[in-house]
């Protein structure tokens, strides 16, 4: 089974940007600009690459999606140039992502026993969970 390692600290992506979301087969991809430093002109990219489904909440509406479903994933792009305003470790495998008052996103273990979501671009090995 896949975990977050025991020292992985979710406040990385606090002032963190989503810059771009896309998506692959059976994949979809939320890239950040984090700030490595102090100063705002030294940023760093990190990617999460998420195979299981994502919960989004907007406004009043909660949205679960899904890969493959190009039409919520669309949804996403609410978010878009958002930035990360709070960022926890919600069990032992969840990571929420809330972009202050716009929204904020869920990605969540499946149960499935396989990788559900990895993150790319903190220290120099990947995190699979």
């Amino acid at each position: 089974m896949y975990d977050l390692p025991p020292d992985f600290d979710p406040r990385i992506f606090e002032g963190a940007v989503l810059t771009l979301v896309a998506f692959g087969v059976g994949t979809i991809h939320l890239t950040f600009q984090l700030a490595s430093a102090r100063s705002s002109a030294q940023c760093k990219p990190v990617e999460i690459v998420v195979q299981s489904p994502l919960k989004l909440t907007t406004s009043n509406d909660q949205h679960l999606i899904r890969r493959g479903d190009y039409a919520e994933i669309a949804r996403l792009g609410a978010l878009l140039n958002g930035d990360v305003t709070s960022a926890s470790v919600c069990g032992k495998r969840c990571l929420r992502l809330e972009f202050g008052g716009v929204g904020s996103v869920q990605i969540d273990d499946d149960d499935s026993g396989y990788e559900c979501y990895a993150i790319y671009g903190i220290g120099a090995d990947a995190i699979f969970v």
